[in-house]
């Protein structure tokens, strides 16, 4: 099947497992994930030939999140400068380099020219220090972005609506993915052969307890029903405002959230 073939959600989801396992830049990971037409050990060694390191020790485990639009091309970009240590990371000089290689990123300029310039502002740090950059794909929905006040979580959703949310709703919108890791946009998008094992699973538990059939497949729906509300945006509990979902606080601004992306360090 090529990625043609793939729905959104599923080569979101190749790229989000191929980052987690690789390390990778996430641009690298979607580059990989259609070359190799969605084959994760494809995509890897995709990714060795390119010079990515898949080794966790050779990766700053530390940085700064930050994200630029260009005003005038509405281009938007999510830049994260790695470090090695925290130090570096709450370092004003450090978050301005990055804040401006951001800034250049969303008006065009040339990568290289960016990097080096990055390289320059910050080389008194003496520690190994990289930048990776994130491009949304491009999309007629409404866009909504969230930087995180700790500089190392962001998330970036798109929506659907007769205008455009206030930015107080926006950020509230993208806010519930930093807060609440959801995995899945709404129940239209769970995967139905992993509900009907699920659901399976569970009866069956059920049954091995003591439990009649008919009480047991109530109970297995039960805690699928649950479980929706861990990880499904619509479904989860509102992190500004528990006594309504996510989903209700979207629908009464008029709001229909169609994707999610979470960004961290």
């Amino acid at each position: 099947m090529s990625t043609a073939e793939l729905s959104q959600e599923v080569r979101r989801g190749l790229v989000k497992q191929l980052r987690e396992e690789t390390l990778a830049p996430y641009q690298d990971c979607v580059w990989a994930v259609n070359e190799s037409d969605g084959d994760l050990n494809a995509a890897k060694e995709l990714l060795k030939q390119k010079g990515q390191s898949i080794e966790l020790a050779s990766r700053p485990d530390n940085g700064y999140l930050t994200a630029a639009q260009d005003a005038e091309t509405d281009a938007l970009v999510f830049v994260t400068g790695r470090c090695q240590t925290d130090f570096v990371a709450k370092n004003l000089d450090f978050m301005e380099a990055v804040q401006q290689a951001a800034n250049s990123f969303a008006v065009g300029r040339d990568e290289g020219e960016v990097t080096q310039r990055f390289k320059d502002a910050v080389w008194k740090f003496k520690e190994e220090i990289g930048l990776e950059v994130y491009r949304p794909e491009p999309t007629t929905d409404y866009r909504a972005v969230y930087l995180h006040h700790d500089g190392r979580r962001a998330a970036y959703l798109t929506y659907t609506a007769d205008k455009p949310a206030s930015r107080e709703v926006e950020l509230a919108l993208a806010a519930q993915v930093v807060a609440m890791a959801p995995r899945e946009v709404n129940v239209e998008s769970v995967d139905q052969l992993s509900r009907a094992k699920f659901i399976a699973a569970a009866t069956e538990q059920a049954v091995t307890e003591g439990k009649p059939q008919q009480i047991a497949e109530k109970i297995a729906n039960g805690k699928y029903a649950a479980t929706l509300k861990e990880y499904v945006y619509t479904e989860q509990p509102f992190y500004a405002d528990t006594k309504k979902t996510a989903g209700q606080f979207a629908a009464e601004h008029g709001v229909t959230v169609t994707s999610f992306v979470s960004l961290m360090v």
